[in-house]
């Protein structure tokens, strides 16, 4: 990683519904690229064990959809998604990106010195 890098920024966040931290995860599958919609997750074996881990949000098929939807649908089509290998910062910490797959679990940060 070089000084001109910008490093992504993960937000950490409870609560469920909060769309801002809605993030995608890319990864080469089978056939063709997939990308995920994905949260932050903390707590991956257990609730206390300090692992940052990728939570893939299902995805839904509705008749009409809200404004909020909209905006993070639209959002996540400028931003660039993690992809394996990806430094990122989160917490204040930086981590690196390990992608399990098409999984809920989808990707785990393992924590790198900085």
């Amino acid at each position: 990683m070089n000084a001109t890098e910008t490093i992504r920024e993960i937000a950490f966040n409870t609560d469920m519904r909060n769309r801002d931290v809605v993030f995608s995860l890319e990864f080469s599958g089978f056939s063709r690229v997939r990308t995920l919609k994905c949260v932050m997750r903390l707590g991956y074996q257990d609730r206390d064990d300090g692992i940052f881990w990728a939570l893939q949000k299902s995805i839904c098929i509705q008749s009409s959809y809200t404004d909020e939807e909209i905006a993070e649908r639209q959002r996540l089509r400028l931003e660039e998604p993690v992809r394996d290998g990806d430094i990122v910062r989160i917490n204040g910490g930086l981590y690196k990106t390990r992608i399990l797959g098409d999984y809920t679990d989808a990707a785990i940060f393992d924590p790198i010195a900085e």
